[in-house]
């Protein structure tokens, strides 16, 4: 009976792990497929600038490490758009008043991405990386350990 409980721990402790993993792979696939979806939409292009950069909160709370969000401005007929960054980081990635490309949605110019700023993009793919190495580590360590208890019982 020790053993069938140890079993079935290790069952369900598998099945969290390899849940995570399926996790971080399906926000990388659905971030993926957001980016896909602008660029197929964001036809049209324009000049812009880094107005600014919206500092926002502590990376942890024993540092006081910020995160560095740009704020792109951008003029299509007439009307300026100052839009955020979806993505921030550490290190800021773009100077102040920096000329940048921006790729907007004709039929909504409120939808648009910088395609000089792929760390969305790469932030995906860690993401699906992740996934698949966390379901990777507890495959090998779920096999190793059957391969054990087989070898232990011979």
């Amino acid at each position: 009976m020790v053993i069938m409980k140890n079993i079935l721990g290790q069952i369900l402790l598998c099945v969290v792990f390899v849940g995570l993993g399926v996790i971080f792979i399906l926000m990388g696939n659905n971030m993926k497929a957001k980016n896909n979806e602008l660029k197929e939409k964001c036809t049209g292009e324009v000049q812009g600038i880094v107005a600014k950069f919206d500092v926002s909160g502590y990376v942890s709370d024993d540092s006081d490490e910020r995160l560095y969000y740009p704020i792109f401005e951008y003029e299509v007929n007439d009307k300026t758009y100052s839009k955020r960054s979806p993505t921030g980081q550490r290190q800021k990635r773009f100077e102040t008043g920096e000329k940048i490309t921006i790729m907007y949605n004709p039929a909504n110019p409120d939808e648009y991405y910088v395609p000089s700023d792929e760390y969305a993009l790469k932030t995906a793919g860690y993401n699906i990386g992740f996934g698949i190495f966390i379901i990777a580590v507890f495959v090998v360590l779920v096999v190793v350990n059957v391969i054990k208890k087989v070898m232990n019982n011979y």
